[in-house]
């Protein structure tokens, strides 16, 4: 799979926003179109009408794709012919070419002669670059010649090329994928409006289980996002006034528009399992059904909706009761998402669902709606998810719709992601487009019913729920003080030339953290958590500099506050590592949400939820609403000890898996401390996840794992203090036995400073690898690091165990792209407009339009267009003929916009897609 998405410049950056809850929603880019002029948060389209007022937008919110690099020279295409191709065709090639590069195929290996493309996309006319050259054209038609045009407005209008037909038609972007990795077999572009994508779907499965291809492409690419755009979903009353796509919340205002590209490789199960790839999913049924006759040819009509999801269950053998994740269309149009959850509820409670059993949810809460592109956004969200074992989480829902009865629904929403410990684990995804176009697909995560003797692909799942990270761990390796500042000064210089490279084609942080923790000789000396290259680039400035800085640490070499950091022993008679000691919580530090961060990025943890089912559930809540929260704080709270346990010994197998093996467990819980007995069980168990076996379960299954032993978190008659007062003895007394560095595993941090306090004066280290309010991942990177710093013994290597960490990619430096690309504009490497190409909305002209002889009427000024920070010069004009033909061009751009608004207005009003 690969996509380039609103946020997202990669599947796994996509891929880690949606996991993390980010919103890639943001306000127009000042060279997209001019929001001043078209945007009125007031605008009301009958005022308009009746009193002949221009025509605005009320929004200016929006998901745009980031530019990304686009090599030309790559895929044969001439730098001259880029001014006269739509970015949708350059994009949609690239998001092909990098699918095939993750599928293992980029270099061939399989009978290309063989392998078809489907595209799904719009075929509307509301891109720029054939909207300029149609008004240079129009200028033409009416005996404008171009030594008469304005300087100003010929250079900012398109030249049309012989390039500039292929260049802009929507039916040959499959054609030219075909074309440039050289294809075989069919291809075609598919428009059914937003089902566009799950249509494509349906045309792929077809072909490959007819037999007539073996391998097919499956994209969509929809870039239209410009003003003619919101101009025409304001019209249809379909635009968000709050800019925010808010599925299924009780005050959703209609949807945001966004743009995006991606594309995933299809083959038959049998041949992918023969051929060893690598399967993110399998897709086990689709189905679509039409509305019918209905008062409405686009408005949404639950009956017709209900044929698609029953047909496709039908279609895959499976029961809807056996899918624990509905990634919606959910497009946040109040109608629209009413009937969709009122076809799912009734479906589902059918099938006999237990009430609040199901995750629904929609990534246009993340991204926007992407239109005809919308459902690859779905396909790889649903894919990625069943893949790793996590449940994503929908973003803006305050309060549900009417529709859903908390009590009886079959679905819960999600407002931050959990892991999805299911061995079998099921997504049914929707599409419905206006004009009546339903579809449902029902992807499957792959359970190989043993394991396969080549794999060509590995299976990576087992080791990551995710790639990206929020942040990464620089440990610094060095012989000396001198040989340390050299190597930072070194690692200075490399990360400040990346740092000009343009953020997609910069190093992926990943890789420079598996690569300079794996160099170098001696101890780790220092040690850097750090979100980007931005970050890591000020941390290594305040690192050379001496000066303090968040997440950045030394090696303290006996001084108050750390164990002794002599490392020059032996490891295998314990002469050179500090002992540790791991200290549990206990039910006193129980929240919702504990160590959730770590269970979906490191499946290897879920082992610690084995057996402890009330726990899991009462630890990891769906989202409250309305006094919900008291009801689930109280849930957790009959239970703490045992979730406060399940989370602590989840962040102990983390730091397990690490090759943090404790020397003791002290627990200031139930029985304060627990007996030596059970304390070694613990110990055991966490030595034993330091080495996984290599035959362990599919991520998300704690299946095939022994059972964690229990942690003793029962209440204690005891007072808190007394508690503590003992366990401040027990610290006590493992120090005087040698132990110097006491981890709080969880959750909370609250014992760390008991512990300064009971050690004062002492040499030890105390850390808290689990602290409220802070991503879990980024506690535990940074406890990680001091750990490091202080002598403990780190398997650095294993914090890159299935994400895909590239160290070798540090030998070769990042290097600028040919050409960029976004979602409106092919640029130059520099960010430069191509000759003769589309230009960016900043740089339109000032021009005036005045009568035939040049001047304004009755000695008037003449009437100037708006004109946009940043134009290029004024003062230009125009003459009859021109101002004939420059109305036309508005006449004709406002009966495309009166068309369109004509064409959805029924539909998306009402709430359709």
């Amino acid at each position: 799979m690969a996509c380039v998405m609103p946020g997202a410049p990669d599947l796994e950056t996509f891929w880690s926003n949606i996991v993390d809850g980010v919103d890639s929603v943001t306000e127009v880019p000042a060279s997209r179109w001019n929001v001043d002029y078209h945007f009125d948060p007031d605008f009301d389209g009958a005022a308009r009408t009746a009193s002949g007022k221009e025509h605005k937008t009320v929004s200016k919110w929006g998901g745009f794709i980031p530019d990304v690099g686009f090599d030309a020279l790559r895929w044969g295409i001439p730098p001259a012919s880029l001014a006269s191709i739509d970015p949708a065709q350059i994009t949609a090639l690239k998001a092909a070419a990098d699918a095939l590069d993750d599928a293992g195929y980029g270099d061939g290996g399989f009978d290309r002669s063989r392998a078809s493309v489907v595209y799904a996309t719009g075929s509307g006319g509301a891109a720029d670059l054939p909207a300029g050259f149609l008004l240079r054209l129009l200028l033409r038609n009416h005996g404008v010649t171009v030594d008469q045009l304005p300087d100003d407005l010929d250079a900012f209008l398109p030249r049309l090329t012989e390039d500039g037909l292929p260049g802009v038609l929507t039916s040959v972007i499959a054609g030219r994928v075909a074309n440039r990795l050289d294809l075989g077999g069919k291809n075609l572009t598919v428009d059914s409006a937003c089902a566009s994508v799950l249509v494509a779907l349906d045309i792929c499965c077809n072909e490959l289980a007819g037999g007539s291809s073996d391998l097919v492409l499956c994209g969509g690419v929809d870039l239209h996002n410009g003003a003619q755009d919101y101009l025409s979903f304001t019209a249809a009353q379909a635009l968000s006034r709050s800019g925010r796509c808010r599925s299924f919340d009780a005050d959703a205002d209609g949807m945001t528009l966004a743009e995006g590209a991606g594309c995933i490789v299809l083959k038959r199960l049998a041949d992918a399992e023969q051929d060893g790839d690598r399967i993110y999913a399998v897709i086990r049924g689709i189905a679509g059904s039409s509305d019918g006759r209905h008062l409405g040819l686009t408005a949404p009509r639950q009956q017709g909706q209900e044929l698609a999801v029953r047909r496709a269950y039908a279609a895959a053998g499976r029961s809807p009761a056996e899918v624990g994740l509905v990634e919606a269309h959910g497009t946040g149009t109040a109608t629209g998402d009413r009937v969709e959850l009122a076809t799912t509820t009734q479906i589902f409670g059918e099938a006999g669902v237990t009430p609040r059993s199901v995750v629904i949810g929609s990534v246009k809460s993340n991204v926007g709606h992407t239109k005809c592109a919308s459902g690859l956004a779905s396909l790889i969200k649903s894919a990625k998810a069943a893949y790793h074992g996590v449940l994503p989480p929908t973003l803006h829902i305050r309060r549900p719709n009417e529709v859903y009865d908390p009590e009886t629904s079959p679905f819960v929403f999600l407002d931050r992601a959990r892991p999805w410990l299911a061995d079998r684990r099921l997504v049914g995804v929707s599409s419905f487009g206006f004009g009546g176009t339903n579809f449902h697909a029902i992807l499957e995560n792959h359970r190989p019913a043993q394991a396969r003797a080549a794999v060509r692909v590995p299976d990576t799942a087992a080791g990551a729920g995710r790639r990206v990270w929020p942040a990464e761990l620089f440990a610094v390796r060095a012989a000396s003080d001198a040989d340390l500042h050299a190597r930072l000064d070194a690692l200075a210089e490399r990360v400040d030339a990346a740092r000009a490279v343009l953020q997609a084609d910069r190093w992926r942080l990943r890789d420079v953290a598996a690569a300079v923790s794996a160099a170098g000789d001696g101890p780790v000396r220092l040690a850097i958590v750090a979100r980007d290259l931005d970050d890591l680039a000020a941390k290594l400035a305040a690192a050379r500099s001496g000066s303090p800085a968040a997440g950045v640490h030394r090696r303290a070499g006996g001084t108050d506050g750390d164990p002794a950091g002599d490392t020059d022993g032996d490891p295998a008679d314990g002469t050179c590592c500090p002992r540790v000691a791991f200290l549990f919580a206990g039910a006193e530090g129980a929240r919702p949400g504990m160590a959730a961060d770590v269970l979906v990025a490191l499946p290897a943890t879920r082992a610690a939820t084995a057996g402890q089912d009330t726990a899991v559930a009462a630890l990891l809540p769906p989202q409250a609403f309305d006094g919900e929260a008291e009801a689930q704080r109280n849930a957790l709270g009959a239970v703490a000890g045992p979730a406060a346990a399940v989370a602590g010994l989840v962040v102990a197998r983390a730091l397990a898996a690490l090759g943090v093996v404790p020397d003791a467990v002290a627990d200031r819980g139930g029985a304060v401390v627990p007996s030596r007995e059970e304390a070694e069980a613990v110990r055991r168990w966490l030595a034993d996840a330091a080495a996984p076996s290599p035959a362990s379960s599919p991520a998300g299954s704690p299946a095939g794992s022994p059972a964690p032993p229990a942690v003793p978190g029962a209440p204690h008659a005891g007072a808190g203090p007394e508690r503590d007062a003992r366990l401040v003895d027990e610290v006590r007394a493992l120090n005087a036995g040698g132990v110097d560095v006491f981890v709080e595993v969880g959750p909370g941090d609250a014992l760390t400073a008991l512990v300064d306090d009971a050690l004062d004066g002492v040499p030890h280290l105390a850390v808290a690898a689990d602290r409220p309010g802070e991503h879990g991942l980024v506690a535990l990177l940074d406890a990680v690091a001091r750990l490091a710093v202080a002598g403990v013994p780190v398997d650095l290597a294993a914090l890159h165990a299935g994400r895909d960490a590239r160290p070798e990619r540090w030998d070769d430096p990042p290097r600028a792209p040919g050409w960029l690309v976004n979602g409106h504009y092919v640029k130059t490497a520099a960010g430069g407009s191509l000759p003769n190409g589309l230009r960016p909305a900043a740089e339109a002209p000032t021009f005036r339009i005045v009568p035939g002889d040049g001047a304004a009427a009755d000695g008037a000024p003449a009437p100037s267009v708006p004109a946009v920070a940043g134009d290029a010069a004024a003062g230009a004009a125009l003459g009859g003929a021109e101002v004939a033909v420059v109305l036309e061009y508005l006449r004709i751009l406002q009966g495309m916009v009166a068309a369109g608004s004509a064409l959805v207005s029924g539909h998306v009003a009402a709430g359709g897609s």
